[in-house]
């Protein structure tokens, strides 16, 4: 029993509106890689900004959802939507567990990240062409078939469903939960190691990495459950269910929506993001200003120097020579020699001294955090 016009009109529209969230994810993601150069300078970074990439396809591959059948099985992007569709989710998910061994490398067997930006281009190269024969052969086999949604591979072709994704899919996940019960017990004894240590004040970011393998294994659980339940349903009742279809429309579409809020969630939570958090408060105040006094050498005479500083994330890095030279062309100047010399003429150097220990010590605990950060992060 196949399902009627008014239920593939809707599953049409909800496969579409499901899209453009997907995309929207995405762009919060491209909006963190852009303004967050720093934090897409380590491996996991760049396989992140790689899952972005696949992510970025699949919505726009699924955002044609059925104008691909409509326009004949056999017709150019009905065969593309299909080879799309296969392609960059294999490469998604393969792309995920490579990030889960690198973690079990790092941790278990205290690997170099060194080694793993050497291979890592290799490593991504792999993620992208290990899916090309399981996308190719299905168009070139003409496998590929109207499943409702979407073009992909026919329901005729259930075993195969099974064999070229599904299958494939849940070894993967399967892979994902043994790696994040190795990583758990690895870090597990290191925290043990390491309380028992003169390196007991040492920082841990276990708890960090477990987060955000768990946060990616339960954005992988929401995105692929409804999928599987749907085409298993397909390949045993033989016929299709319209709740199980629509269920899939609306989730499957959303990956990178929700792949963004896994990420987002782990950021938020990482003693880096904290840290900024704590030190834009203490910068820049509840009202994003600061204000340094300057004393003249004269009893009585002070003046003031307001000095913006916005709270933009140390994600998004620190640099106090921009930040300091904002703040002096507020006043007008360009240049804080210049500026300070401007404002005093000459005759307050001991208030332009006062200043320019305030600017030191700011800019020291600005790249101290910065410094803490890199460190932090470099190797996860």
């Amino acid at each position: 029993m196949s399902l009627t016009k008014a239920d593939l009109s809707t599953i049409n529209v909800v496969v579409k509106v499901s899209s453009v969230v997907g995309f929207l994810g995405v762009c919060g993601m491209l909006y963190f890689i852009i303004t967050s150069k720093h934090s897409f300078r380590n491996p996991t970074g760049r396989l992140i900004i790689a899952i972005t990439v696949t992510d970025l396809f699949d919505s726009c591959t699924k955002f044609i959802g059925r104008w691909g059948p409509e326009s004949g099985i056999n017709s150019f992007l009905c065969r593309a939507q299909a080879f799309s569709i296969q392609e960059f989710n294999l490469a998604n998910v393969t792309l995920g567990l490579i990030m889960g061994l690198n973690t079990v490398y790092l941790v278990l067997f205290r690997g170099s990240v060194d080694k793993i930006q050497k291979y890592e281009p290799y490593m991504i190269a792999f993620s992208f062409t290990f899916p090309l024969f399981f996308a190719i052969y299905p168009v070139a086999t003409s496998m590929v078939g109207d499943v409702d949604t979407w073009c992909w591979i026919g329901k005729p072709f259930g075993p195969f469903q099974i064999g070229l994704w599904f299958g494939i899919l849940w070894v993967i996940f399967c892979a994902n939960i043994v790696v994040l019960s190795i990583t758990a017990w690895s870090v597990k004894k290191l925290d043990s190691i390491m309380a028992a240590s003169a390196s007991s004040k040492t920082k841990s970011f276990g708890p960090l990495i477990i987060k955000r393998m768990v946060a990616y294994l339960i954005a992988f659980l929401i995105i692929w459950t409804p999928s599987s339940v749907n085409r298993m349903s397909q390949l045993i009742a033989g016929r299709s269910f319209f709740p199980l279809a629509l269920l899939q429309a609306l989730v499957s579409p959303t990956r990178g929506f929700i792949n963004f809020m896994a990420y987002f969630y782990t950021w938020w939570h990482s003693p880096a993001a904290m840290r900024d958090r704590k030190f834009s408060h203490s910068v820049g105040g509840s009202s994003g200003k600061s204000n340094i006094n300057l004393k003249g050498s004269k009893q009585g005479s002070s003046g003031n120097i307001i000095m913006s500083k916005s709270s933009n994330s140390i994600s998004n890095g620190l640099n106090l020579d921009k930040t300091i030279g904002s703040s002096l062309n507020n006043l007008g100047h360009n240049e804080r020699k210049q500026s300070l010399g401007d404002v005093y003429n000459g005759k307050q150097r001991r208030a332009s001294a006062d200043v320019q220990s305030n600017l030191d010590r700011t800019r020291t605990k600005a790249g101290s955090a910065a410094k803490m950060k890199s460190t932090d992060e470099e190797d996860f």
